[in-house]
């Protein structure tokens, strides 16, 4: 039956392709932020802005520009509650993307909304080879530290080392992931996954149901080394910085973040009057980094630099997934 639902009708459609959020209203600002930071890097840009939810969410006047699509997503499946992450059900809407926007749109660039935008042609990700795949994500972040790393559900369930994904950032061949029936595979986890094998919610779910087969993005598109290891990107471009696990920016008062991150979303929540404003930590007193920390920054990125450099060399075309 859950194959039959979807959100409610769409308006405002322009273009066949959309960058796509799924939020709660926790994250609903930090969504708008991104697409604000998402517009300015393509002016020119020929794709939607969707985001979807199942709160009662509603757009800002000053949004008006954007064109942006609230979306209400439709009831999930009663198994998919295995993959409830940190108490909120909004990371697994991305499964069902394909699904209720497939019919209008035939790529969709995911993103999560704890991450900061600072270039890249998203146009042209857009339309780059995904090959056989339903999807292109980047490598998770242990495979920075270790080569090869057996992630931890594939482990569980009695599966070999194989390429694992972090799905916070995701270019979605809608076709391709219907005819492959990715949503019903990773439905199907909830329900045959062994005790624990469900470590990271949907992220979990995708990659047990993909083993493996994702076109594998440049680091750039969803770079997940910014707390640990802040040099490695002196000599690397970023495109997009992603904020991963309970430390972040606009959290935490002991992050280790650039302080411009913070600064970023003070100054946006300030402009548009968001009550987000009032939960910032604040901004760090300006002062020269500890010895000790950039001593522990030298060490670590001494440590990653080989394993960096073999994975930045996979991928010399930032619009070239390895397939």
């Amino acid at each position: 039956m859950w194959a039959k639902l979807i959100g409610e009708p769409m308006t405002r459609q322009q273009h066949d392709c959309a960058v796509a959020f799924c939020v709660d209203a926790n994250y609903f600002s930090l969504s708008l932020f991104m697409i604000w930071q998402v517009a300015h890097h393509t002016p020119n840009r020929q794709f939607d802005f969707v985001i979807a939810t199942q709160d009662d969410l509603v757009l800002p006047d000053w949004t008006a520009p954007y064109g942006i699509i609230l979306h209400k997503i439709g009831p999930l499946p009663p198994e998919a509650e295995a993959a409830r992450f940190h108490g909120s059900m909004s990371t697994v809407f991305r499964i069902a993307l394909a699904r209720e926007l497939g019919d209008r749109y035939r790529r969709l660039i995911y993103m999560d909304s704890d991450m900061f935008v600072e270039g890249g042609d998203f146009n042209r990700l857009m339309e780059i080879d995904l090959g056989p795949h339903p999807i292109a994500a980047t490598l998770d972040v242990f495979f920075f530290y270790i080569a090869g790393r057996h992630a931890e559900e594939f482990r569980l369930s009695g599966l070999p080392a194989m390429p694992y994904a972090n799905t916070g950032f995701q270019v979605i061949d809608t076709k391709a992931y219907r005819e492959q029936d990715v949503e019903l595979r990773s439905y199907e986890v909830c329900r045959t996954a062994p005790p624990g094998a469900i470590v990271l919610g949907d992220q979990s779910l995708t990659n047990l149901a993909l083993r493996g087969k994702f076109a594998q993005l440049a680091p750039c598109w969803n770079w997940q080394l910014e707390g640990r290891f802040p040099l490695l990107s002196l000599r690397y471009p970023v495109f997009v910085h992603h904020f991963i696990g309970r430390k972040k920016p606009n959290t935490d008062p002991g992050y280790l973040h650039p302080v411009r991150f913070n600064q970023a979303y003070r100054d946006f929540m300030t402009r548009h009057g968001l009550a987000d404003l009032a939960t910032l930590p604040p901004l760090k007193h300006p002062a020269a980094l500890s010895f000790r920390d950039i001593a522990q920054f030298a060490i670590d990125h001494v440590r990653a630099s080989p394993t960096f450099n073999e994975a930045i060399a996979r991928h010399p075309d930032p619009y070239r997934a390895i397939l």
